[in-house]
């Protein structure tokens, strides 16, 4: 083999090549007899050697029983800075670091003696130290060379510096992995999962041994499974996928929000051999952009229903007022002419009869008049006032008797059924849950609409029942009143809406109140009416505890 070839052999080569070559070298004669034993077999088989020696990549050092170092290659003259001739002759422990130094000795003696290895044969990685004095790891083994009486031992080495900074780059990068929340995942291009850290075992709820070896698929519902199809055909393009937002499923069944980045994993030649996924969940976040989404809706109504209010208040408020301005002047005209009537000594009859009008028509009329204006004033500001507290006022939510609650409004509204002479059937009611007292003035309401808006063709009659269902209990009360057009459903239920206003009294605040204590409840209430037919106004509450 021509020497330029001998870097190419193995450590298991070169150790054999040598232990074969080295068997000779004991039988090479001195310096001054090898002139003459040019181009023999044993001068060919000590150049062979040294070729070995010089042209090995790993660094090779000879030394002998004692620890003296025989020979040194030009590898490892670059590993540790020394020419050869300043280490021949001397201890191999000048090229060891404290404490391995002052242990050498004490090491191969004991080898030597007893036969226990601890690097011979075995090979371990240890700290070199160079000339300069620097330090670094390599990778030591060595073998033995028994030459009749003389031992000779065979260290290769290797600086592994590299390969540690590598490791500890892995390492590093490693305990970033596995000490991050995130859930990150690594799986094959079929969907094998492959690496699971602990923020995977936290969000999924499966252990690494769980995990590892199984389909990504056990974690994604049914119906996305053709998200993974679709992930996939991307990863194989070479293209990432960033900030999807999707569900998947844990271990006990729960279905979760999270935000997947996945990314495709190249082998070093290039190659895509699959994907890192790294999901976070935001279950949370949906959560709060849920209840951010409700509380704009909420928000939007408060200022429609602001509007409203700024409406009526500049509509409503205004009408009474100038009624109250308008006979506040016609007063002060009628108190003037009394008064110019009555300011002689001897008033004429026409004046006394004037003075009578006045007291008799006018006045009267005007204080009516502005009365009137300051009770409806009041009535609306009193409904402002219910309307603004009801949003305050703390539930109390307990199980409700619907039988119990109905009997007692009714009971409260006896002259008035007597009165009309009302045909009230209340049907046996399953129970619900809620505040008793705003429930009891939601069926109140609805019980006085029915009776207040009456046919006045028919005997009024009026009709509670309800029923349960897997979710809610659903009240009605119908009646066959003088009911409602379609087109006028939806405002029934706005803020000082009367849609007959000239049939009987209120200031439209009766339904609009029981919309809201049924928001409050997280309940709803609604309507089917036919004009001149009557009208079924539906309330759903949620179920009783016990009842579910």
């Amino acid at each position: 083999m021509p020497p330029s070839d001998y870097s190419k052999l193995s450590r298991i080569e070169l150790i054999e090549r040598l232990k074969s070559l080295e068997s000779r070298e004991s039988a090479i004669p001195p310096s001054d007899v090898r002139q003459r034993l040019a181009g023999t077999e044993l001068f060919d088989s000590e150049e062979r050697l040294r070729a070995i020696l010089d042209t090995a990549v790993e660094g090779i050092i000879t030394i002998d029983e004692r620890g003296t170092v025989e020979s040194m290659n030009r590898a490892a003259e670059k590993l540790f800075g020394y020419d050869a001739p300043e280490v021949m002759g001397r201890n191999v422990s000048m090229l060891m670091p404290s404490p391995y130094r002052e242990a050498h000795d004490g090491y191969l003696e004991r080898y030597i003696q007893t036969g226990h290895a601890r690097i011979i044969g075995i090979g371990r990685e240890v700290v070199g130290l160079r000339k300069d004095g620097s330090q670094f790891p390599m990778e030591l083994s060595v073998s033995e060379v028994r030459l009749a009486k003389r031992r000779l031992f065979t260290g290769f080495v290797r600086d592994i510096t590299e390969r540690k900074e590598a490791e500890k780059r892995l390492s590093y990068y490693a305990a970033i992995v596995e000490s991050t929340e995130d859930a990150i995942v690594g799986k094959s291009l079929d969907g094998i999962i492959n690496s699971w850290n602990r923020g995977a075992e936290a969000l999924f709820g499966y252990a690494r041994e769980e995990a590892l070896g199984q389909p990504i698929s056990m974690i994604i519902p049914e119906d996305r499974l053709g998200e993974e199809q679709a992930i996939l055909t991307t990863i194989r393009q070479g293209l990432p996928i960033e900030r999807f937002e999707t569900i998947r499923r844990r271990k006990d069944g729960v279905l979760i929000n999270v935000s997947v980045t996945i990314s495709p994993i190249r082998s070093p030649d290039g190659k895509i051999i699959g994907a890192s996924k790294v999901a976070r969940n935001i279950t949370d976040r949906k959560r709060a952009e849920a209840r951010l989404a409700s509380l704009a809706q909420t928000l939007a109504e408060k200022n429609r229903e602001l509007e409203t209010i700024v409406y009526i208040a500049s509509h409503d408020l205004r009408s009474p007022l100038v009624n109250i301005q308008g006979f506040s002047r016609e007063l002060s005209h009628a108190c003037e002419g009394l008064r110019m009537r009555l300011s002689t000594e001897a008033p004429s009859d026409a004046d006394r009869a004037e003075a009578q009008r006045l007291l008799r028509d006018d006045i009267p009329e005007a204080l009516e008049y502005i009365q009137a204006g300051v009770t409806k004033i009041d009535s609306l500001l009193s409904g402002f006032l219910r309307y603004s507290r009801l949003g305050r006022v703390a539930l109390k939510v307990e199980a409700i008797d619907m039988n119990e609650l109905l009997t007692g409004i009714i009971n409260a509204m006896e002259f008035q059924v007597k009165r009309d002479a009302v045909n009230l059937n209340v049907e046996p009611l399953p129970p619900s849950e809620g505040d008793a007292t705003l429930i009891s003035q939601v069926f109140a309401n609805l019980l006085e609409n029915a009776i207040k808006y009456r046919s006045p063709d028919r005997p009024c009659r009026i009709v509670v029942s309800g029923t349960a269902n897997a979710d809610a209990t659903v009240y009605s009360v119908s009646d066959n009143g003088i009911g409602i057009a379609q087109e006028h459903q939806a405002k029934v239920f706005e803020i000082f809406h009367r849609l007959n206003p000239n049939h009987s009294e209120g200031d439209g605040l009766g339904l609009t109140i029981t919309q809201r204590i049924m928001e409050r409840h997280g309940g709803r209430i609604w309507i089917e009416s036919a004009a001149g037919k009557g009208s079924t106004f539906f309330v759903s509450l949620p179920r009783a505890a016990q009842a579910q």
